[in-house]
């Protein structure tokens, strides 16, 4: 097996975790799961420090929610793109990509972005 290491040493830390990960539970880990340091430490290998997250999806997820609990105290907050701001899925419209924005500030979005791309447009004709 070929290692190849980034300057963050992150491929590393990844085959540390799943070392750990081996060793611990006896069995090896499928190439398609992902790592997740629940301290969110990647040079914190301990076992207890683990989750292995069976998808990327999932693993972006815990990242979501982990980042909420930490912002709100609640995992179930969302953060919108547009204004930064957290608030109750119910709030929020849903892009895909776990992407959450509230009506009015996408509204808000849009119109100044349509009205800066109407004025470049008018300034180079």
């Amino acid at each position: 097996m070929k290692i190849k290491i980034d300057r963050n040493g992150r491929d590393l830390g990844r085959i540390i975790a799943v070392y750990t990960f081996n060793k611990y539970y006896g069995k090896n880990l499928r190439s398609s799961a992902q790592v997740h340091h629940i301290d969110g430490n990647e040079t914190n290998n301990n076992n207890t420090n683990l989750v292995i997250c069976q998808s990327k999806e999932y693993h972006n997820l815990l990242h979501v929610r982990t980042m909420a609990l930490r912002e709100t105290g609640d995992v179930h907050k969302r953060k919108c793109w547009v204004c930064k701001n957290y608030d109750d899925i119910v709030n929020l419209k849903y892009d895909k990509g776990e992407i959450y924005h509230h009506t009015n500030c996408f509204k808000t979005y849009m119109h100044t972005y349509n009205k800066n791309r109407k004025n470049k447009g008018a300034k180079h004709e």
